[in-house]
């Protein structure tokens, strides 16, 4: 649509600002103005002069609401608690992996160590299972329990780790508290009835434990050998 540009007539006027704010353009013809309506009517023309007219503009809506601000907040705080929780879980994983390596090492430390006392001892003039009762016995240095470096014991407990040599062909396994295959014949006699083999036995089972208070709790590593005199 085309409106003539000089100024606007009384049509116009009496119409309101909406008739000069809708769909149309203005076209420069002359010192006179016709205005041409969305109908395509032509409205009176105006006298010549200078003419202004205001298009009624929508409020500012710029900013934030209360609510949308609340909102934010909330998503922003459920994330980092996310985060939060995610990063303590992964630094107790590598705590507890830690410690389980730790021990892991320990306890292959002290079978490598039985096992090598278990060749020496052969040629021992002591006899076999009393040189390994010497050492890893109750009495014997080191002894029947050791620490570990960088571990603590469960509460209640004076060492991490424990070995316990079975003398006694009579034990059960549920007595021990490990599937070990016992009750056997520890010395060759033939029978499973003697309580203390610790002078003659030839087999020896050997329990090495290992019980921590690691950032999990708790926690527990055991293995279970057989010690053979020839």
């Amino acid at each position: 649509m085309t409106v003539n540009c000089l100024a606007l007539g009384r049509s116009v006027l009496a119409r309101g600002p909406r008739a000069v704010c809708g769909p149309f353009r203005l076209k420069c013809a002359g010192p006179r103005a016709d205005v041409l309506l969305r109908n395509g009517a032509r409205s009176a023309p105006l006298p010549p002069g200078p003419m202004r007219h205001h298009c009624p503009h929508r409020p500012s809506t710029g900013g934030f609401t209360l609510i949308e601000v609340v909102i934010t907040a909330a998503v922003l705080f459920i994330g980092l608690l996310a985060m939060t929780s995610t990063s303590w879980v992964v630094h107790s994983l590598r705590g507890t992996h830690a410690d389980k390596q730790v021990a892991h090492q320990a306890l292959q430390g002290i079978v490598e160590d039985l096992y090598a006392l278990s060749e020496i001892a052969r040629d021992d003039e002591d006899g076999w299972a009393p040189t390994i009762l010497a050492r890893f016995g109750v009495g014997g240095a080191p002894g029947p329990t050791f620490n570990v470096r960088g571990l603590d014991p469960w509460p209640g407990e004076a060492s991490v780790g424990t070995v316990t040599i079975v003398t006694d062909e009579t034990a059960t396994d549920i007595d021990l508290g490990v599937a070990i295959g016992m009750p056997r014949d520890l010395n060759g006699d033939g029978a499973v009835n003697d309580t203390n083999v610790g002078d003659d036995a030839v087999l020896l089972p050997v329990i090495v434990q290992l019980r921590w208070r690691g950032e999990a709790g708790n926690r527990q590593l055991r293995q279970c050998i057989y010690l053979l005199a020839y």
